[in-house]
């Protein structure tokens, strides 16, 4: 009983302790969120269930110090909190930011560090402009007053300072309502990496700051030039100091949220680098950005329906091109029972499948390492016998594995084929790692650690006193007479030191050996079972690579909070398109957005459309290029480069084609969470694209049809993210599993193997599309109506589908219920 307590206290200290947290590894971003969380919970004081509102609500001393924005959207909201991005903790646990010295009216590079104590002493201007004007928003002893301006001594320097990693990345934050851009920083945190991640090109220009300050992509400290490259290792030789330095990249991994960890290399052989320059990305960067998602030309309409409640229609056209494509390793866990008729076997031949799904087994009925499997194919080969026969007792372990002595006609009745095939929702899966593990029992724990402990520990104090017994040997020799006899004698102090040696050694070596029993030990302490299942005799783990695209169920975002389900993917001539040809990739719901204040997305459509154009213009000159093979078309370009690109000064051929062709995606344009001027950005913008009066919609056409729609339309490149909420994780089908004791329900959840429930909200969703007669047949035939379900199988096979109401059985699980609880009901006339 001590030894079961002592367990459940290191179980509880390490497992389930506020202090101990999984590491949120969806991406880059969520696991720098993680990091800079700060919590006010604590045991025996506040609490999340009698924590008033008050407690939660936003301090004016959270200024640069505490995000206003990113919390938990749980009950957790307001306890659970993130430091601001520049916030940092010192010696005496207080939280302190930066700040620029104000002199005269004049924002110095002096930058000081104060807690929030300190900093009442001053008075701190509120970030608005560099140039400070007349009158300016100070904070003064905890107090926002009006102040001329030469009496401020301090100023925020940016917004980005005030708010989380997460809310920077959010453009045109100034006009979200603040619950959309908790929800919008929440949900970059679930967002999947992408195979081809791309940077946004409407973003806040602190998307190589945050990437940086997560400290997932592998840089140099100093000049060099890069040696050699490949996917393991990059040498580099440094000028300098004449020397060469290998950086071994890291092997492509599992996370805790399933998700491939992987760095690609982004430097070729004999490129120039400075100090800090980027050489291998992990799978959230792209260009040395924070990039979790792509973009897509949007358009903000009704469309045919499909685009009702939030729901998202899709072009195929990002299907074909597998922009939304990404990796996930996934464990598989196949046990080996002992049963009532004998033991399970794996076997590379099962019995009663076809040649197909079986060929890819080794000898020992386990998928190869490194073959591309499909839904439906076999991973273990297993078999279990379904009776006890004399005939079949009587084959031994080969037969067993190779399936002989017994007819094929007979196999049936012996042997049932019990083997782990892909599951469904892979399309395609890679087998990375196979692993078999023996179930040992108690004598493993008692016996076997102690005994290989006690052995080890004698043969290690054997060796050392033999070998102490031969110094003392030569000892006893060299102080005889007769010496010269002897010529391998040692000296008398080098077989002292010889002895301190030996001592030095077996002392390090027990020393290590009480440590492997230690560690042993406390992987014991910390296991959840003392052994296996009895009747589990092997556990196999294969570790597969998953690479999957977008269906219709997942789930999309934007940075704004708006999110919604993919309803339909459309055909990309289906789409509409615009007067140049181009076709919408999403369609949003225009109605989503009056209602929850995030006008921040039809801005970002707005510049991503201006975004767009100019990439038209280096497209044209790089189409050009191409089809006349004229480089006068790329000089002509250099004064637009000069113009985005003012520190390069060398421009070559290669150069210019290179930039070119990544502004042919689209100009990046960088827009400040707040005091971003956007009507005058606009009108400069449009103006120089020759679009006059231009309101930020244009005219749309009809796919099918190709005649204009009746009103213009919002139309602009947006960002768009994928979350982790894939239907294939979600969405199961029940064909036989267990039931409760009680109401004799199936029992809930895919890893129980049970169903999903037709509920309230279900029905509730269709009935707002209209369909009675789907949820009629939905709340009998296929949910609780035993007799209707049986004569709607019957009819459907005679050829007339006709659905008759018998007798609903919720009724008769609420009789159960009480029936358990020993109420008796009686029906009465």
């Amino acid at each position: 009983m001590d030894y079961k307590k002592n367990q459940d206290e290191v179980k509880k200290l390490f497992c389930s302790s506020n202090l101990c947290q999984y590491l949120d590894q969806v991406n880059s971003l969520s696991v720098l969120s993680q990091q800079n969380k700060i919590t006010c919970i604590k045991e025996k004081s506040l609490t999340t269930k009698i924590t008033e509102f008050t407690a939660r609500d936003v301090e004016r001393w959270h200024l640069a110090k505490i995000c206003p924005i990113e919390s938990p959207e749980g009950q957790n909201i307001g306890l659970v909190l993130s430091l601001a991005s520049y916030a940092g903790i010192d010696i005496n646990g207080y939280i302190t930011t930066g700040y620029f010295k104000v002199y005269n009216k004049i924002i110095t590079n002096d930058v000081v560090y104060l807690n929030f104590f300190d900093e009442k002493k001053y008075v701190i201007a509120i970030p608005s402009k560099w140039d400070l004007d007349k009158y300016v928003f100070c904070v003064d002893s905890n107090k926002v007053k009006v102040v001329e301006a030469e009496n401020t001594m301090l100023v925020i320097p940016a917004w980005s300072q005030v708010f989380s990693p997460a809310v920077c990345l959010i453009p045109f934050l100034g006009h979200n309502d603040p619950t959309r851009a908790l929800m919008a920083a929440n949900m970059q945190k679930q967002a999947i990496p992408l195979l081809f991640p791309q940077s946004p090109l409407i973003g806040t220009g602190e998307e190589t700051t945050i990437m940086e300050a997560s400290n997932q992509n592998v840089v140099v400290k100093s000049e060099s030039i890069v040696y050699s490259v490949d996917s393991k290792k990059i040498i580099i030789y440094n000028p300098t100091t004449a020397c060469y330095r290998a950086y071994n990249l890291l092997k492509s991994m599992k996370t805790n949220q399933e998700m491939c960890f992987r760095l690609r290399v982004v430097v070729n052989r004999g490129q120039v680098l400075r100090p800090g320059s980027i050489i291998a990305e992990c799978q959230s960067s792209y260009d040395g950005e924070m990039s979790l998602g792509i973009n897509l030309m949007a358009a903000f309409m009704c469309w045919k329906g499909l685009s009702y409640e939030d729901s998202i229609v899709l072009s195929d056209r990002v299907i074909s091109k597998g922009l939304f494509n990404s990796l996930h390793v996934l464990d598989l866990e196949v046990k080996v029972y002992e049963t009532n008729y004998g033991a399970e076997w794996l076997t590379n031949k099962p019995v009663g499948v076809s040649k197909k799904t079986y060929q890819h087994l080794g000898p020992n009925g386990i998928a190869k390492k490194g073959w591309i499997l499909r839904e439906g194919d076999i991973l273990v080969g297993k078999s279990t016998p379904i009776k006890d026969n004399n005939l079949y007792n009587k084959n031994n372990i080969d037969d067993k594995a190779t399936n002989k002595g017994i007819n094929s006609k007979d196999k049936d009745k012996f042997i049932k084929n019990t083997s782990f095939k892909i599951p469904m929702g892979i399309s395609y899966a890679t087998i990375l790692e196979v692993s078999r593990t023996n179930d040992r029992g108690n004598d493993w724990y008692l016996e076997g650690i102690y005994e290989e402990y006690l052995y080890r520990k004698f043969v290690i104090t054997k060796t050392y006193v033999r070998r102490c017994y031969m110094l003392l040997n030569r000892l006893m020799l060299s102080l005889g007479k007769d010496l010269e006899q002897f010529s391998f004698v040692l000296s008398e102090e080098n077989i002292r030191n010889g002895l301190m040696l030996l001592k030095k050694n077996y002392i390090r070596t027990l020393k290590n050996l009480d440590s492997v029993l230690f560690n042993k030990f406390n992987n014991r302490l910390l296991s959840e079972t003392t052994k296996l299942d009895q009747k589990v005799l092997e556990i196999i783990t294969i570790t597969l690579l998953v690479k999957r695209s977008i269906k219709v169920g997942d789930k999309i975002c934007g940075r704004h909070g708006n999110k919604g389900v993919i309803s339909r993917i459309v055909p990309e001539k289906d789409m509409p398109f615009m007067d140049d040809g181009t076709t919408v990739d999403v369609i949003l719901n225009p109605l989503g957005v009056p209602s929850r204040m995030n006008i921040g997305q039809l801005l970002e459509a707005n510049f991503g459309l201006i975004s767009y154009k100019l990439g038209l213009e280096f497209k044209r000159i790089l189409d050009l290029y191409y089809w006349s093979k004229n480089e006068n078309y790329l000089w002509s370009i250099i004064p637009k480069l000069k113009e985005l690109y003012p520190n390069i000064k060398n421009y070559t051929k290669d150069v210019i084609l290179l930039l070119v062709s990544e502004l042919s995606k689209g100009v990046k344009v960088s827009c400040s969470n707040f005091n971003f001027d956007v009507d005058k950005n606009i009108k400069h913008w449009t103006e120089r694209l020759g679009l006059q009066d231009w309101n930020g919609q244009i005219q749309l056409y009809d796919g099918k049809t190709g005649l204009p729609f009746e009103r213009k339309t919002t139309v602009g490149v947006i960002y768009m993210l994928k979350l982790n909420h894939l239907v294939d994780n979600k969405m199961w089908f029940r064909s036989t599993g267990p039931y409760s004791v009680v109401t004799q329900q199936p029992l809930k959840g895919k890893a129980n193997r049970g169903g999903q429930r037709l509920g309230e909200m279900e029905v509730w969703a269709l009935q707002s599309y209209g369909a009675a007669f789907v949820t009629n047949e939905a709340l009998t035939a296929k949910s609780d109506d035993v007799k209707a379900r049986k004569k709607l199988h019957d009819n459907l096979l005679a050829g007339l589908p006709l659905l008759i109401n018998y007798q609903n059985e919720s009724m008769l699980v609420l009789l159960k219920e009480l029936f358990a609880m020993g109420v008796d009901i009686e029906r009465t006339k």
